[in-house]
């Protein structure tokens, strides 16, 4: 009987294992990462160190004022005296009198993380359309503090036209307070309109970068990671024990959210008298159900006062014809090269209509 019992659980737990390794193996298929490391380690570090970042109590964090030096990746990150990220040396200066200079908001695609100063999306675009571009684009952002940042470079710069680049997941991340265990201010919704909370937004107290006893063993895992990161208790797999003010707002209305977000874009048009963009961007994934989330925030977007930039069917045409080209547009990390940043520039420049950026 005792035999019995202890091989009947042991065929249970041999069927976990084999299960869980499946599953591993399907999640590693899915995202493409095929690199062991501790991912959550890695995801943690991003903003404490491969990211130059600083408390900000508005945003929650923001670029570091006056850094220049290479980052983890081996790119180039100057970031301007006015807090946006350099154009590289030939740029041209957003201060230019006369000139309302384009403005550029979003997350780590439109900052440009992994590429250097003069690579990114926004400096391409500066480059050949000779006028001033400023990015403004800030690394984890979600949709909701990209808002937050377009209003104040809209105080700011008074530019004629301003793009608001977001990605899938950018919608997900409205949805909580909290975002690489770093505070942020997120909004809610009382009777159909947007309402502010956490802001300002707390300091965290940080003890330890690294990821303790279970966590740091099931950090090696690309299912467990990405399920916890979706869950309830995302706040405690990224900050365990040892971070301060464990409570994180956390919700289901990404969707709601990024829509009146991006109504709230349209008003903005209107009455600061703009032309704004609306940039959907991509990880490296195209084929991805959470394209539909995008697709239902854009579906928001008003024809009269907004223009929509989707990259979607652009990139999945490359995909579809040409594998090895498709691919050279993402780094590892799913964000894009200089190649990816290229032809981001030249679809904007499409629909600006203007000549000159030469396609890939």
């Amino acid at each position: 009987m005792i035999k019995k019992f202890v091989s009947n659980t042991l065929l249970v737990l041999a069927s976990m294992v084999v299960t869980l390794i499946l599953l591993e193996l399907g999640a590693r298929i899915y995202t493409g990462d095929w690199v062991f490391r501790n991912i959550l380690e890695n995801h943690i570090r991003l903003l404490m160190a491969a990211y130059p970042a600083r408390y900000d109590e508005t945003l929650g964090w923001a670029a570091k004022v006056g850094v220049s030096e290479h980052n983890a990746s081996g790119a180039q990150i100057t970031i301007l005296k006015n807090g946006a990220r350099s154009n590289g040396a030939d740029a041209l200066s957003p201060e230019l009198a006369g000139k309302r200079p384009i403005v550029a908001v979003g997350d780590s695609f439109t900052f440009g993380f992994e590429v250097s100063d003069a690579q990114t999306w926004p400096a391409i675009l500066e480059s050949q359309l000779g006028r001033p571009v400023v990015n403004g684009g800030v690394f984890a952002y979600g949709m909701d503090q990209a808002l937050i940042r377009t209003r104040q470079l809209i105080e700011r710069y008074k530019p004629e036209i301003l793009i608001y680049s977001f990605i899938p997941d950018d919608i997900f991340r409205c949805q909580t307070s909290s975002r690489t265990g770093v505070n942020k201010p997120y909004f809610d919704v009382e009777d159909g309109a947007l309402v502010l909370r956490n802001s300002p937004v707390p300091e965290p107290a940080l003890t330890d970068h690294g990821a303790p006893g279970v966590r740091r063993i099931l950090g090696y895992s690309v299912l467990i990671h990405t399920l916890m990161l979706r869950s309830n208790y995302a706040n405690w797999w990224l900050r365990g024990d040892q971070w301060e003010n464990k409570q994180v707002h956390s919700n289901s209305k990404g969707d709601q959210i990024g829509c009146l977000i991006v109504k709230e874009l349209d008003k903005l048009s209107r009455s600061e008298n703009i032309k704004i963009y609306l940039l959907a961007q991509y990880g490296r994934n195209i084929n991805s159900k959470s394209v539909d989330r995008s697709r239902k925030v854009i579906s928001c977007a008003n024809p009269q006062s907004l223009t929509v930039v989707d990259l979607h069917d652009s990139l999945r045409e490359v995909w579809r014809r040409d594998r090895k080209m498709y691919r050279s547009y993402f780094t590892k990390h799913q964000h894009m090269t200089y190649e990816g940043n290229r032809f981001v520039a030249m679809k904007l420049a499409e629909a600006f209509e203007q000549p000159g950026i030469q396609g890939p």
